[in-house]
């Protein structure tokens, strides 16, 4: 039986999420999502990042759902489908609820994966996928029955270190990139809705180490950014790598060489560079 793999990327979807915002004053929520330099940083790791790693992938049996508001821009809404219609695995929402529930639940509710059964992952707009990872989720699929987490933790992380782009690798179970899960059936509960650092807590869960799975980009207003270099060095050091040294990048060359050939490391340096700059320059002005 061949399983439907469903992805979920959420791109500046207004309502709570990630951002962090507070929607109790709408009108600010909304310049503060959609504002001009905020748009042009998810743009730049989106098309960059994540949209070479989608349409890398070696098993192309997978949807990917690109959710996204109505009340986006139409200016946005016009990049947005531009970068998304050529990658036929990809479907763009435009969703006039708040409520991601709203937006997803049908989809993972649909009687039909009763009978081919499902498993549903999900990656953010600014971070990237092994061109192995759907490949592994059909593998894992077919030994795995009931409800199941599926975590593959290793992967490279992209972070400031002393002002330049430092390319590390990373070694986290349950990190929210790439996290998957596996119900054989239709599901009441979204893989987005599942907090990622408690979700070994509520089902039994597979770690694969044996592929580099993801990419996960640390600007400056990342959620783990947020709590300063103590977090990202807890993560450095969690690979038993010491940061610049030769045996790391040694390590997140042989992890590149083997699940992102599409991408060179100054490439993926050069975009990280890039977007924190962006984004250190939008803190400075509005400090």
């Amino acid at each position: 039986m061949t399983v439907q793999v469903l992805g979920f990327c959420r791109f500046s979807f207004f309502g709570p999420s990630d951002t962090k915002l507070s929607y109790d004053d709408r009108d600010a929520a909304f310049a503060s999502l959609y504002a001009p330099d905020r748009m042009e940083t998810r743009f730049l790791l989106f098309e960059n990042l994540l949209l070479p790693s989608i349409r890398a992938q070696r098993d192309p049996r997978f949807t990917l759902y690109v959710l996204t508001s109505s009340c986006m821009p139409d200016r946005y809404k016009r990049r947005l489908r531009a970068l998304c219609q050529p990658v036929p695995q990809i479907k763009l929402i435009f969703a006039d609820s708040l409520n991601l529930r709203d937006v997803v639940n049908p989809i993972i509710g649909d009687p039909a994966l009763d009978t081919t059964g499902l498993v549903q992952f999900r990656i953010d707009d600014d971070d990237a996928i092994s061109q192995r990872y759907v490949e592994k989720l059909h593998f894992w699929s077919q030994h795995m029955k009931g409800r199941i987490f599926v975590t593959m933790p290793k992967g490279i992380m992209a972070c400031d270190h002393d002002g330049d782009a430092l390319l590390h690798p990373m070694n986290r179970r349950m990190t929210a990139v790439g996290l998957a899960l596996s119900s054989g059936r239709r599901s009441r509960r979204s893989i987005l809705t599942i907090p990622h650092v408690l979700a070994g807590h509520r089902a039994p869960s597979m770690t694969d180490p044996g592929i580099c799975a993801y990419i996960q980009t640390f600007t400056h207003t990342t959620d783990t950014a947020r709590y300063g270099h103590r977090k990202l060095r807890k993560f450095q050091d969690a690979t038993g790598f010491s940061v610049g040294s030769d045996a790391a990048a040694q390590q997140v060359a042989q992890y590149m060489e083997q699940d992102f050939p599409f991408f060179t490391q100054d490439h993926v340096r050069d975009i990280f560079a890039e977007a924190n700059a962006r984004v250190t320059e939008r803190l400075r002005l509005a400090s």
